[in-house]
């Protein structure tokens, strides 16, 4: 017995032993090497006056790492100025710099582009190798200060050296995205695999925006499997807990795995595919929310899928969303409100989205809307034919101290034009005119002329026209919503001829007309009696990839009815409903006049 204890007593000792010398391994490092204390400590602090008391009073201790340390927490401060003071203080100062504070330096010259290129070659002169990231930041410099020729020629520079790393390519990737041009950032995605350049997240991630600017709902989906794929390859089987436990290490390179923003990202390309199915999508945020524990969805992730419901106007789903981010403890931003009232809006649910948008006005986190959610809530009345309630909103708009921009002048006129109000379109447009700061354009002129069209005022809609048409020093000049609106006031008011000219007139100028240009145009040829021009244009639209609606279908049918021409009125009848299309009462009443005369 006595054997046995005095066993069990050494196997004790040596665990102790061994905690001990583990505890000591940890703590040691600080103990021993001040300067790590003092990073740890530059990190705690939560003001700039802090970071200057802490250095002032350790001045001993301050090496490269205290400095990127505290430079990088006075960014986070958006003190770059102070970041910027701190790293000339400490060069006269005589401490050495590394990458690490050069980097810093860098990131802090924000748009001073011509700064930040001449700290990276100071870096290169001084035998120095920038950290992958640097090249990066001065790309960024250039973007912030809208020069985006140099950040091309810049990193065209370094890939013709071979020089260009992964996360040089993050940043070009992205900005062409955002400049629209998503095949070039997807081309450089594939250079960057061609290369074996080893992207990380931040890579496919960049790409993935690249798709949504696209609309690839699909290559977007594709780059996260491919993504998974190599999580899969590069961690074998971990669970997601083990997994995120070997992220920890702020040394090591970011992991080849999907992170919160890839999922975001991906749904994002999901709602602005029109094409896209919404259960992709939703599978998606099922798979973050409920597979990947090692993640953890944020605002801008509900932000994204609540989009998606508000693009096919599933209000109720996107309520369902909203409530369940709020539970998780998420609090709801303008961008989260605006997609869920969007949703409401666009799903006819105007009373929820009023309820919502008066929550938020009285959020205690100060919550302003902005002329977008005053601009939605009145075309949301425009739908339902409120021209009251849109009134209501303007006016808040108003008092709110916000001052209303041309959209929501435009959707407020258009009310007015919906429900008959002439004379409230007509001050309301004077009002605009006087408006310092904000000028009537193109959809405001189309607007006012087809109030004056139902007015039954030709003369003042042409008017108006004149001027949208020849004033292109102030305005943008005639476009096709113009044309449209002019050319259906004239055919409606029985001003054909004028219609046609008009029609001949925009494709001399190269206008390309739409779908409701040529329901107009035909229109006026039925009026006209035109029969062989209204078939040449319904022709014409078919041949410019223009899928006739209804409309089209009943003006054209009732030129046939008044040509005598009932056997292509029965072939175009017969067209339209293979088409899925409904025939309305007008419709029926055409094909009837129809009959009688092929009797």
């Amino acid at each position: 017995l006595k054997l046995k204890l005095k066993r069990v007593s050494s196997m004790v000792l040596c665990v102790v032993y061994v905690l001990l010398l583990r505890i000591f391994a940890l703590v040691e490092p600080l103990a021993l090497n001040p300067s790590k204390e003092l990073v740890f400590k530059v990190k705690q602090t939560t003001t700039p006056g802090e970071i200057s008391a802490l250095l002032e009073a350790e001045q001993a201790h301050i090496n490269a790492f205290v400095v990127s340390a505290a430079m990088g927490q006075l960014r986070r401060f958006r003190r770059n100025g102070d970041a910027l003071d701190l790293f000339e203080e400490t060069r006269r100062k005589g401490i050495e710099q590394n990458a690490f504070t050069f980097h810093a330096a860098i990131v802090a010259c924000g748009a001073d582009y011509e700064r930040a290129a001449q700290l990276l070659e100071e870096t290169r002169e001084r035998g120095i190798d920038p950290s992958p990231g640097t090249p990066s930041a001065v790309i960024a410099a250039f973007c912030k200060a809208n020069r985006w020729d140099l950040a091309v020629a810049f990193f065209e520079a370094l890939r013709s050296r071979g020089e260009a790393k992964a996360q040089t390519y993050n940043g070009m990737i992205s900005g062409y995205a955002k400049r629209g041009h998503w095949r070039v950032a997807l081309d450089l995605f594939d250079d960057v695999k061609k290369r074996n350049l080893q992207p990380d997240v931040v890579t496919y991630n960049a790409a993935i925006g690249a798709c949504k600017r696209g609309r690839q709902w699909q290559r977007a989906i594709d780059l996260l499997d491919e993504l998974k794929a190599a999580e899969e390859e590069e961690e074998g089987h971990q669970t997601p807990r083990s997994r995120s436990r070997s992220r920890r290490s702020r040394n090591s390179p970011l992991p080849l795995a999907p992170d919160v923003i890839t999922y975001t990202t991906a749904i994002l390309a999901c709602e602005k595919s029109p094409d896209a199915p919404i259960s992709v999508a939703f599978e998606l945020f099922r798979e973050l929310v409920e597979d990947r524990t090692d993640l953890e969805p944020t605002a801008a992730t509900y932000y994204a899928i609540i989009s998606v419901c508000r693009r096919d106007g599933r209000w109720e789903d996107a309520l369902a969303l909203f409530e369940q981010m709020r539970r998780s403890g998420i609090e709801a931003d303008l961008y989260v409100y605006n997609a869920v009232i969007g949703a409401c809006v666009r799903g006819g649910a105007l009373e929820e989205a009023t309820r919502l948008f008066d929550e938020m006005r009285r959020d205690e986190k100060g919550l302003r809307p902005d002329n977008y959610f005053y601009t939605m809530l009145i075309s949301a009345c425009k739908k339902r034919g409120d021209s009251e309630r849109a009134f209501e909103y303007f006016d808040q708009l108003k008092a709110s101290g916000i001052r209303p921009n041309i959209h929501a002048y435009n959707g407020l006129l258009a009310v007015c034009r919906n429900a008959g109000r002439f004379d409230d379109a007509v001050r309301l447009f004077e009002e605009l005119k006087a408006f310092e700061g904000v000028d009537p354009n193109v959809i405001t002129y189309s607007v006012m002329i087809n109030v004056y069209e139902r007015a039954g005022n030709l003369e003042k809609a042409l008017e108006l026209f004149g001027r949208v048409s020849d004033d292109d020093s102030e305005r943008e000049g005639a476009d096709v919503v113009a044309y449209s609106a002019i050319i259906g006031a004239c055919q409606k008011c029985g001003k054909w001829r004028k219609a046609l000219e008009l029609f001949d007139d925009m494709q001399a100028k190269g206008i390309e007309p739409d779908l409701i240009t040529y329901t107009a145009a035909i229109s006026a040829c039925e009026k006209g009696k035109l029969w062989d021009r209204a078939v040449g244009l319904f022709d014409d639209m078919r041949r410019r990839g223009l899928q006739p609606d209804l409309m089209v279908y009943s003006a054209l049918i009732s030129s046939c009815e008044k040509f005598g021409k009932w056997e292509k009125a029965f072939e175009l009848f017969e067209e339209l409903k293979s088409r899925g299309l409904e025939p309305n009462v007008i419709t029926y009443n055409v094909m009837i006049a129809a009959c009688d005369k092929g009797k």
